[in-house]
């Protein structure tokens, strides 16, 4: 009759962490989208910008603070290590192992594409576009509109800023001088 409490008590410690395990898994779930989201938006930027697709990735996988970009940047520095690796392949891992079914469709549909340069920019330029849209829609659902983004804001005028920087400082170059009118 003792033990009867006892074996309650147990199965309610072991529910209440199994409960929180399971909650904290799902605010992951939710800030690798939202980073997703972010770092695809940053991504586009220097694709305008004339970044390559890879090149751009792995910028914006290090421009952006909080626990999903360390995990993008973590997993796209593990491909840069792996022959046999792609950047793609990184991100649809990391997708298939949190179970953030964006990320991996992301890496899929980058890895059919990746045989050709400008598939893959239009493709990384369209799913950023689609992605960065349901966050948007998601937010907005959500009635967070307001203040969730000023982090991710201020880095997006920043690469923004850079990019353009850039451009007008290759456009000044003399050697594209006669390009400048």
């Amino acid at each position: 009759l003792v033990l009867l409490p006892l074996a309650f008590g147990a199965l309610g410690v072991l529910w209440l962490a199994e409960t929180d395990r399971r909650t904290k898994a799902t605010e992951r779930r939710k800030e690798l989208r939202a980073a997703l989201a972010q770092m695809l938006e940053l991504t586009s930027i220097m694709l305008a910008g004339g970044a390559g697709p890879e090149t751009a990735l792995e910028e914006a996988a290090t421009r952006g603070n909080g626990w999903g970009f360390r995990q993008f940047s973590t997993e796209l520095a593990r491909a840069r290590n792996n022959p046999n690796m792609s950047p793609f392949m990184a991100l649809r891992n990391l997708g298939i192992r949190y179970g953030v079914g964006e990320l991996e469709e992301f890496g899929n549909v980058m890895i059919l594409s990746s045989e050709n340069a400008a598939t893959v920019r239009q493709a990384l330029e369209d799913k950023a576009m689609l992605i960065v849209m349901r966050d948007h829609e998601h937010v907005a659902a959500q009635g967070l509109a307001v203040g969730r983004d000023e982090r991710g804001l201020l880095v997006v005028f920043d690469v923004a800023g850079q990019q353009g920087r850039r451009a007008v400082a290759g456009g000044l170059h003399p050697q594209h001088a006669g390009q400048c009118v």
